[in-house]
């Protein structure tokens, strides 16, 4: 992938250490055996009882939105690997 682009490889780097780096924002400690731990989800997101429709944009906590922009940027950029790999 460096060789074929080497700033879409960069950006791809980049954009997995910044979904890294919110998961590891989340930690809360380690077991016994050296396994994190992390934050209950529902203290951190909005939590639809009855899942029968898409909340609203407003609905999405800060910890919520953050997330999904970074793993739709990386997902995005690695979309593209297929097609500068081949």
């Amino acid at each position: 992938m460096k060789k074929k682009d080497a700033k879409l490889a960069e950006k791809i780097t980049s954009q997995f250490k910044a979904v890294e780096d919110l998961v590891a924002a989340q930690a809360t400690g380690e077991t016994a055996d050296g396994r994190k731990t992390y934050k209950d989800y529902s203290t951190i997101a909005s939590v639809q009882k009855d899942a029968g429709e898409a909340p609203d944009k407003n609905s999405y906590t800060d910890v919520q939105r953050k997330f999904s922009d970074a793993v739709n940027a990386l997902s995005e950029s690695l979309s593209k690997v297929v097609g500068t790999v081949l």
